[in-house]
């Protein structure tokens, strides 16, 4: 595996204890969920990009990588220049936690451009260019999205990852951010949760099934603040919270409810934000 963080160019600073500080470290506790960690063989790096108000996520393992979301349509050549810079030509599996633009709007670019075994995608069709340009690159390609209605689960290089779908097929209100895939990733005893863009709906449904504690969050809806947020820290308790919003955002309250509990708190409108785990331990940084 290239590190990523090799191309943004940056060193990971000295691994510190949890603090305000541009890089930190924490041990995975024992999740409410988790039975015996299976055995890892290397490291897991997360990169969570600097991409304005949207989402573009790259793991990667010994093994293979896997990107959830894309950012908007203008940052696709981005993703594309970054992966190939890490020497990823092929990607075991892309995400697409819903249609927003935001969110789908680089697809195109990155099918176009890199090879692509599978493509996850939510259950939402959207009328917008974004979705357009992406339906037709997934046809220029080849490729057969899986449309996710049911839980799906598959492991890369000992990461193992389950996408959990929203449970309706239309909510009473943001019908298209909680229709979000909720992603988990287990590696080793670390746990990850990407939230998409779910609110209130999504997140209830989600609680429901009692998923158990995750040391990493990407926090749902960019951080904007919606009073479901407070039941799902209880639930998830985070120890590293990323935050995917540009400097206009208005995080301050999502933040300090974190902040309050403990979590270190990451917003990419200061850097893209590199999360490594061992399989015990996740470091952090910044740039």
């Amino acid at each position: 595996m290239k590190p990523i963080r090799k191309w943004i160019a940056a060193a990971m600073c000295a691994v510190l204890a949890l603090g305000g500080c541009a890089s930190s470290a924490v041990t995975a506790g024992n999740a409410a969920s988790a039975t015996a960690a299976a055995a890892v063989d290397g490291t897991a790096e997360v990169t969570v990009f600097k991409a304005g108000s949207a989402d573009a996520i790259l793991i990667q393992t010994s093994e293979g990588a896997v990107v959830i979301d894309t950012g908007e349509s203008s940052f696709g050549d981005n993703l594309v220049e970054a992966l190939k810079a890490a020497g990823i030509t092929e990607l075991q599996a892309l995400i697409l936690t819903h249609f927003d633009a935001d969110h789908v709007g680089g697809a195109a670019e990155l099918l176009g451009s890199i090879t692509v075994d599978a493509v996850y995608q939510s259950d939402y069709p959207k009328d917008s260019d974004e979705y357009t340009a992406y339906v037709s690159a997934l046809k220029d390609a080849g490729i057969t999205a899986q449309t996710v209605r049911s839980g799906v689960s598959f492991s890369v290089g000992g990461a193992s990852f389950y996408i959990d779908p929203p449970h309706q097929t239309s909510y009473a209100s943001n019908s298209s951010n909680n229709s979000s895939l909720i992603i988990e990733m287990t590696y080793g005893s670390t746990r990850f949760l990407f939230a998409g863009d779910a609110m209130t709906e999504r997140l209830e449904e989600y609680l429901q099934e009692d998923r158990g504690t995750f040391q990493f969050l990407k926090v749902p809806y960019h951080g904007r603040w919606q009073n479901s947020l407070e039941e799902l820290f209880a639930a998830v308790q985070p120890q590293i919270a990323v935050l995917t919003a540009a400097a206009k955002e208005d995080t301050e309250e999502t933040t300090s409810a974190l902040e309050k509990m403990g979590a270190s708190v990451y917003q990419t409108s200061s850097g893209t934000v590199h999360v490594t785990s061992d399989g015990t331990t996740l470091s952090v940084s910044q740039e």
